[in-house]
Parts: structure tokens; sequence; C-alpha cells
């Protein structure tokens, strides 16, 4: 379209056809242009930086390999955590053991009854617990880790007391400890 004069009251244009356009049809035709080129420039301007609808690939790649990152940071401590927790409920099991061995004790005179059993039993959920009484006044208990429990094969954890509370770790991680003065852990 292309429009001569000043103002709009004088104003005479030529269509894209080759018609004459002169005042109240001009003023319309500039003004449908004019709201055609608004919607059209809302609805497919480019998004400024800023703006951004979502997350490029980098991005995302990024992320991904800081969770990955502190995973493998976290899931081991967390292991240990729980491994160490259910250690923790052999040497708990014998700790028990020892005071109703101490309480039969006291009601019986013997830590051993007369066919050479101990009086007491105790268990655990990960270990076994046993007594064994080599006289009337002396005992071992043992712990011994059970098999499928999260602490490898059965055996690998042995953990004792005997009667004057002495605490060893005989066997920790599948390996002997030929000199322990307590329970390990670590």
């Amino acid at each position: 379209m292309r429009i001569q004069g000043r103002g709009l009251s004088g104003l005479r244009g030529t269509s894209a056809t080759g018609q004459d356009i002169t005042g109240s049809m001009l003023r319309f035709c500039l003004f449908s242009q004019h709201q055609h080129t608004q919607h059209y420039s809302s609805q497919h301007q480019l998004p400024r930086s800023g703006q951004s609808k979502g997350f490029t690939l980098v991005e995302l790649l990024i992320v991904t390999v800081l969770v990955a990152v502190l995973l493998s940071l976290a899931v081991p401590s967390f292991q240990d955590f729980i491994e160490r927790s259910k250690l923790r409920s052999g040497t708990t099991g014998l700790s028990a053991l020892r005071g109703l061995v101490e309480q039969a004790y006291q009601d019986n005179r013997s830590y051993r009854k007369p066919d050479g059993t101990c009086y007491v039993t105790h268990t655990t959920e990960h270990f076994t617990l046993t007594c064994a009484a080599s006289s009337n006044t002396a005992y071992t208990l043992t712990a011994t880790s059970m098999a499928n429990e999260g602490l490898g094969s059965a055996g690998d954890y042995v953990y004792t007391i005997n009667e004057d509370g002495a605490r060893k770790t005989t066997k920790f991680n599948g390996a002997a400890i030929a000199e322990s003065v307590d329970w390990k852990y670590r």
C-alpha cells in the first residue's frame, strides 16, 4: 500500500491491486494493518535471554553429573552406617545375654545346668548367640554373624564376652584377630 498526502483527512492511496483508496477506507486499512502487525509480532517473537521455558541439554547433563557425584559419595557412607548398626545388634545382644546369665547365677549359684548347658538363651536379628559354661563359675558368650544379613558370609564377625566382662573381637570382616581388647566396629 502506498500513501500520499499529509494528515488523515486528505489522504489518498493506492492498494496492492491498484485501486484508489481515500478517507475513511484508508484509515480502516491502516488500522487493520497495524492490528495484524501487532498480533503477528507478539506471537512470533523469539524468547529473550532469561525468559526461556525449559532446560537445555547441557543444564540437564550438569545436574545429572552432580547428582551422580553426590550419590557416589553418599551411598558408601550409608552402607557403612547400616553395617555398623547391624554389628551393634550383636554386641547389644551379648550385653543383654550377659545380664540374663548373671541373673541365673544369682538364682542358681551356677552358670550352667547339671547337663552342662547355660540357663538362658537370647537371639538377635543378625547374630547367633551362644553360651558356653566351662564350669559353675565361668562362661563365655559368643555372637556369630549369620549369613544373608548384610554382613557377608556366616561367621565373618565374631564377638565374645566372659564372666569377668572381658570383651573381644575374634573375627572381623572374615579375618581372624589374634589380640583384641574390645569389640571392634570399623
